[in-house]
């Protein structure tokens, strides 16, 4: 399993490098962070930095439990 984590600092800037990227390693799951992107879900903040990303191929069998509350970043 190919697990990435990459502090991407700005997204938008390097998507074509990100999906090279994709293309060449197919990693199972990719963490972001440091997206600065403007539409996604988010939850409102005072700036224009930060946001994470879980990616997940796929192929990749995983289990998502809503169950967990929510906490004040």
């Amino acid at each position: 399993m190919l697990i990435i984590q990459w502090n991407c600092n700005n997204l938008v800037s390097k998507l074509e490098l990100f999906k090279n990227f994709l293309d060449t390693y197919d990693p199972d799951i990719v963490l972001l962070c440091e997206l600065k992107v403007e539409e996604l879900i988010s939850k409102p903040r005072n700036n224009f930095s930060g946001g994470v990303a879980i990616l997940i191929n796929k192929k990749v069998e995983f289990f998502q439990d809503l169950t967990i509350g929510t906490w004040n970043s």
